[in-house]
């Protein structure tokens, strides 16, 4: 990460506080771990490598009154790209970021995008972001409140989703996350509490690939939940 695509990422946070969009999206992928340096009572070096913004909108029935997001962002210096088939929305501030606007996929099937009728785009709709949807964590960042996964459900997402990550070159980038984040959740009750809770939660599908992830990567979990 550079300057510039620091200066960027603010820029793009600015235009969605503006727009009153900010209160309803939340920060997933690698974006979300710069933003733990902000929560963690701990000396956490967050590790990006990427350009890619992904934005979760859990209920896209919000804002009730839509926002001319698109407007604003080209203003703000965005380029704005749709898929020729999907026609999903992907926003580009030069080579320094990408940004997309991800839904939850519910039901047993479904298209892969949902229109975001509060901001008149249309979003890539992903099962696997749906556990992250259920545990968010509102925290305060150079004036902004900002919505992020609770750091122990974003590490243990990356864990579910580890054998069938695609592209497949992303799993050992998913388990460095882990290792990386697992010691600061640890340090902190709360953040336990909360590991401790989810993992009560998960369904047997889902701890079996908990379990695969932490034999076959040497990762200690709590071994009993209570």
């Amino acid at each position: 990460m550079n300057d510039r695509q620091l200066e960027a990422f603010w820029s793009t946070i600015k235009v969605l506080d503006e727009t009153s969009t900010l209160s309803h999206v939340m920060v997933i992928g690698s974006w979300a771990e710069f933003l733990y340096a902000y929560y963690f009572n701990s000396e956490f070096l967050p590790n990006i490598r990427t350009r890619d913004i992904d934005f979760l909108y859990p209920n896209i029935r919000k804002p009730a009154k839509p926002v001319q997001l698109e407007r604003k962002m080209v203003e703000a210096g965005f380029t704005i790209a749709r898929d020729t088939l999907t026609e999903v929305v992907k926003m580009f501030k030069e080579d320094l970021l990408e940004i997309e606007f991800i839904t939850r996929q519910v039901g047993a099937s479904g298209k892969g995008y949902l229109d975001i009728p509060g901001i008149g785009i249309r979003g890539q709709s992903l099962r696997d972001v749906n556990i992250l949807a259920q545990y968010p964590l509102l925290l305060s960042a150079k004036n902004f409140d900002i919505t992020v996964p609770e750091p122990a459900v974003y590490t243990l997402q990356k864990m579910i989703i580890n054998s069938h990550r695609i592209p497949a070159s992303k799993r050992e980038k998913d388990i460095e996350s882990v290792r990386n984040i697992l010691p600061h959740i640890k340090q902190s009750e709360r953040d336990m509490k909360i590991l401790k809770k989810i993992l009560n939660e998960c369904t047997k599908n889902e701890i079996n690939a908990i379990n695969i992830v932490c034999d076959k990567y040497s990762i200690e979990l709590p071994k009993t939940i209570d």
